[in-house]
């Protein structure tokens, strides 16, 4: 069963950041975003933008993974509050790179 993750961190529309866990049988923690990051994106027209540079770079320094649209983190239990930290910080740097991408195109750079 999936427990909803309520964070006091709004996203650059205003929204609080929401996360999804689960215990596994294996006593792992399964933590995800149930897509909204990359599902944000590609209602803007960046389907593909897990390939861009900046975007790898941040998911390899909170060593969050990708899988379809949805980011993914599993996680022993001692670890699961530095998880649900990395989901935290993996999500707000790429409503940050949205941001300034954005602002980029629209000064033309």
């Amino acid at each position: 069963m999936w427990t909803r993750i309520t964070t006091p961190y709004l996203d650059r529309h205003n929204d609080y950041l929401l996360l999804y866990s689960r215990a596994e049988e294996d006593g792992e923690w399964t933590i995800t975003d149930d897509g909204s990051a990359f599902g944000d994106m590609a209602t803007i027209g960046w389907a593909n933008v897990w390939n861009d540079p900046q975007v790898v770079d941040i998911l390899a320094r909170w060593e969050v993974n990708v899988e379809g649209y949805a980011l993914v983190k599993c996680v022993r239990s001692d670890d699961y509050y530095l998880g649900i930290h990395a989901m935290v910080q993996t999500m707000l740097a790429l409503d940050r790179f949205v941001t300034a991408q954005t602002l980029l195109e629209r000064e033309g750079a």
